[in-house]
């Protein structure tokens, strides 16, 4: 017969006492059974099998077995403790049999059926409250980037409606436009991926698409142009600035380079490393990044631009980028462009940034949204100078790096 754990190590508590009877034929513990006998899973006394007691009891098709007693203290000491009763050996359940009871069985069947169905209600919940707060930040984000009049019209037919009505719709009679509601809770993963590289191989497409098919002949060169066309054009207009971005600041940096160790040499400095640019931030860098993670490496001057250490810089860099910040940064970013565009409405002159008395608006900056949209761009170039002045300053610093002794030493006499 296999070895079986004792029922105080599986259950976490103290074996129940054998009856006073049987307490001579106790074995010593850790031993093996006498020949022609059975041991009590519980208590580990040894009975002939001969002569087995009354309750002699064997649950599962292994070798687990006891008295009667001892297994249902057993099997009430791990209902005590919520565990599952089932064999320790062959996990197996243990089937308890009792009274017929319909409040009992009532009881045991609504505990089972809701024991199975809460994962999946919690799970509901989760997913409900996210699908909630995503339409909660979708309209949000549109007051933010287009104010809250194009919120409303996003969201109803008619333009005058005011934003509790949406809430409403009963007593108002407002009509919802259920499309543009079905699209709040795609803004915050858009954003995301807007942000990622694969960004543009979905957005470059879409905006080819719209120039294609719809006529906008009527306002190809009507000013200020409308929020369509602006979206219609921004993905091309992102992937020229940052191609152009790239293109510059590789070459500033490798200039930045050769200028750090010119003055390597002139300091003295033993000019055995090169030092080499800092690997460039993940592309479609649009959105809000407050995470400087610039890193100086070794480079050679020779090498060729598609070196191996390199590039595995730059993939070590990538991977070191926290996804808290990255996803934060791209919720953050239509409140960035709304808080830019308030800085310019309140700057700049009055006739720049309000709309005129009669007529049309005149320029993009009279429109929330064209305010919010030169205000992001405006923060992207503005960030990535920055980005790229602190790269310099880094490298120029290079060279003046000591490494600082230490006042405490510990030294072996």
């Amino acid at each position: 017969m296999p070895d079986v754990p004792s029922a105080a190590s599986h259950a976490g508590g103290v074996a129940p006492s054998p009856p006073e009877s049987r307490i001579h034929e106790l074995p010593t513990p850790g031993s093996d059974p006498s020949a022609n006998t059975r041991r009590c899973f519980v208590c580990l006394v040894d009975e002939p099998e001969n002569t087995l007691p009354a309750d002699w009891s064997t649950p599962c098709n292994c070798s687990l077995e006891g008295h009667q007693e001892c297994l249902l203290a057993w099997v009430t000491d791990l209902e005590v403790q919520a565990k599952d009763v089932k064999c320790p050996v062959c996990k197996s359940p243990i089937v308890i049999t009792e009274r017929y009871d319909p409040a009992i069985q009532l009881s045991n069947f609504l505990n089972n059926k809701f024991s199975r169905w809460s994962p999946r209600i919690l799970l509901g919940f989760i997913a409900s409250g996210a699908l909630v707060g995503s339409s909660v930040y979708g309209i949000q984000a549109i007051s933010w980037f287009a104010g809250p009049e194009a919120a409303v019209a996003f969201l109803t037919k008619k333009q005058d409606a005011p934003l509790y009505q949406l809430l409403r719709r009963s007593r108002s009679g407002q009509p919802v436009n259920l499309l543009h509601f079905s699209i709040l809770p795609l803004i915050a993963p858009a954003l995301i991926i807007n942000r990622m590289n694969v960004g543009d191989v979905i957005t470059l497409p879409a905006s080819l698409v719209y120039a294609t098919l719809f006529n906008h002949s009527t306002e190809f060169f009507t000013w200020p142009p409308s929020p369509e066309r602006v979206l219609a054009i921004y993905p091309a207009l992102k992937s020229a600035y940052f191609h152009i971005h790239r293109t510059v600041s590789d070459n500033l940096e490798r200039s930045w380079a050769a200028r750090a160790r010119t003055i390597s040499v002139e300091h003295g400095s033993q000019a055995t490393h090169d030092v080499a640019p800092p690997p460039d931030p993940a592309p479609a860098m649009n959105i809000l990044d407050l995470e400087i993670d610039i890193q100086i490496g070794e480079a050679d001057d020779d090498a060729p631009p598609n070196d191996g250490a390199a590039q595995r810089n730059r993939a070590a860099d990538a991977g070191s980028r926290s996804p808290i910040n990255f996803i934060a940064g791209a919720l953050l970013w239509p409140g960035v462009c709304y808080g830019v565009g308030e800085l310019m409405r309140r700057m700049l002159p009055a006739r720049f940034v309000n709309k005129p008395l009669t007529g049309s608006p005149t320029g993009l900056l009279q429109e929330h949204w064209g305010r919010s949209f030169v205000g992001g761009c405006l923060f992207v170039v503005l960030k990535d100078v920055f980005f790229l002045y602190v790269k310099y300053k880094r490298m120029m610093n290079r060279p003046y790096r000591r490494i600082k002794n230490s006042d405490r030493r510990n030294l072996r006499d």
